[in-house]
């Protein structure tokens, strides 16, 4: 620690601090039976999120943030927002589990997928909505930065 020196905590600052950026674009996912529960992906505002490595033979064990085994992060609020533009800000919950091709958690743990309707929310520029990616990158986090939503916490 340097003396003199003032560590500001989470609850001193204004804006939320943003923990994961995304390293490839962000797609919108089909909809459907998800890893968390039925939804739509035409009117449900929600997030995919990385589930893992081993997709041959999935266990809690091998989750990254949820799997069809490890379900404890679904229905979580997240915050996401475009890469630098905290007035696109949304809140909303964890309906489904991607893969992203990754097959480490220093790359999958920072990936994200968007339902249509959270997509649309970005107001996505036409080649956006022709490639169905959101090129500029995502950051997101778990909606408890201060530790009063724990209810919101990964585990």
């Amino acid at each position: 620690m340097n003396p003199g020196v003032h560590m500001a905590k989470r609850s001193e600052t204004p804006d939320l601090e943003r923990r994961y950026n995304t390293n490839q674009p962000s797609f919108y996912v089909a909809g459907g039976n998800g890893t968390c529960r039925v939804y739509d992906t035409n009117t449900d505002l929600g997030v995919c999120l990385w589930n893992g490595a081993e997709q041959n033979y999935p266990t809690a064990e091998t989750a990254g943030w949820l799997n069809g085994d490890k379900k404890s992060n679904c229905g979580k609020q997240i915050y996401i927002q475009r890469k630098g533009r905290p007035e696109t800000v949304q809140y909303v919950k964890v309906l489904d589990g991607c893969y992203f091709n990754a097959q480490t958690p220093d790359v999958g743990c920072f990936e994200i997928g968007v339902t249509l309707a959270l997509f649309n929310k970005f107001n996505p520029t036409e080649k956006e909505k022709q490639d169905g990616k959101l090129y500029e990158g995502m950051t997101w986090d778990f909606n408890d930065l201060d530790g009063d939503k724990t209810a919101n916490s990964p585990v």
